[in-house]
């Protein structure tokens, strides 16, 4: 597999030349060859990474899909809300490559970045209750989370996702206690949190 940052001297080609993809929405059973083949008139993948929790093992039903090349990644986005796998549409998304700067702290692209469009009530899944967050400043905290959805519901879980090494990946996941809250929680894309403006779509 492919190690953290190796894309990161190849050079931008629109959209900052990004070759990862946040998939979400997978069926709970699904696995690497029918990832493949859902996205094989996209491009080639050199890399999945499937989103569990690090305690249980409970697969979240998402993952970060590496392609070959940024065409390909941006081929996937425009299958968004589109392509389905076991009846279930998947929800694609454009993972900001990562950049390190000289005093070797990280970042995900520019923090004004071009959002992509809010995510559509009615492509939400059944009985959702939870949500995706990326574009997050690296130093956000949990208090920070609770505070930007305390008029959306009451939240059971915040998980931050990280990299082997530790490092944040500048995304996570909301679980709320109802579906409802959800239906609030997606109406703050692209608002700020954090001098950021957080992109929310459906998990």
């Amino acid at each position: 597999s492919r190690k953290d940052g190796e894309q990161d001297n190849k050079p931008d080609t629109g959209n900052d030349g990004s070759t990862r993809c946040f998939v979400g929405n997978l069926p709970l059973k699904v696995d690497e060859s029918m990832l493949r083949n859902a996205f094989k008139d996209c491009g080639e993948i050199v890399d999945v990474e499937w989103l569990t929790d690090k305690q249980t093992g409970r697969f979240y039903g998402s993952s970060f899909v590496t392609f070959c090349d940024s065409a390909s990644a941006q081929r996937a986005y425009s299958c968004n809300d589109t392509l389905s796998l076991h009846g279930r549409k998947l929800k694609i998304n454009i993972v900001a490559k990562k950049i390190v700067s000289k005093n070797g702290s990280s970042d995900a692209g520019s923090q004004h970045r071009r959002m992509p469009p809010p995510p559509k009530l009615h492509d939400k899944p059944e009985n959702c209750n939870t949500i995706f967050m990326g574009n997050l400043a690296f130093d956000i905290t949990e208090d920070a989370i609770h505070n930007f959805f305390s008029r959306c519901g009451s939240i059971h879980e915040i998980r931050f996702l990280h990299h082997s090494d530790g490092s944040f990946k500048g995304c996570g996941f909301v679980e709320f206690d109802d579906t409802l809250a959800v239906d609030k929680a997606i109406k703050l894309h692209a608002k700020i949190l954090a001098n950021r403006p957080v992109r929310i779509d459906f998990a």
